[in-house]
């Protein structure tokens, strides 16, 4: 039988756990981006609990799939297929640039700051070995600032797309 608290994982608000994640989850709510989110409460919970290495493969998960939810939610079917790198890439494209070149977040041969993020998570993966409280503790404060900035970009983004209603037409189920 599982321990209480892990039974309990189902009740578990992470808002209450860290009310400073709330703009945070206000944000994966309202573009409906559920897999971020599960990857995200996975990823507190685990912290929570003290599962260091599991809670690092979900902070890595969840930092990826924001960034996938993002060109998806842009871009549509256009790019289901591609690499969750080459879905970062293209958010250089929207207007303004979600991510943007001219601030070395994306291109330079993989030598920019979304890909620095990823290479500290973790170069070999989600999770290549154990870990202990503060390394886990810093990478989920990293990503959870970087997404929550990377998510009002995003969220600018979409109000302009909406207001205009020409950024991205004839894009295969983009905005």
């Amino acid at each position: 039988m599982l321990p209480h608290k892990w039974r309990d994982f189902q009740c578990f608000d992470p808002v209450k756990y860290l009310p400073e994640h709330a703009q945070l989850f206000s944000f994966l709510k309202k573009y409906s981006f559920s897999i971020p989110e599960g990857h995200l409460k996975q990823a507190l919970w685990c912290h929570y609990m003290g599962f260091w290495a599991a809670a690092n493969a979900q902070i890595r998960t969840f930092f990826e799939s924001v960034f996938d939810a993002m060109a998806v939610f842009v871009f549509g079917g256009s790019v289901d297929n591609l690499p969750s790198k080459e879905k970062r890439e293209k958010l250089k494209e929207t207007i303004p640039p979600i991510l943007s070149r001219n601030l070395n977040e994306v291109g330079n041969n993989g030598r920019n700051f979304s890909e620095g993020i990823f290479k500290r998570l973790h170069a070999e993966g989600s999770h290549p070995g154990l870990s202990n409280p503060d390394d886990c503790t810093f990478r989920l404060n990293l990503v959870v600032l970087t997404s929550t900035y990377y998510l009002c970009k995003f969220d600018q983004v979409a109000a302009l797309a909406f207001d205009n209603k020409g950024i991205g037409e004839g894009r295969d189920g983009g905005l």
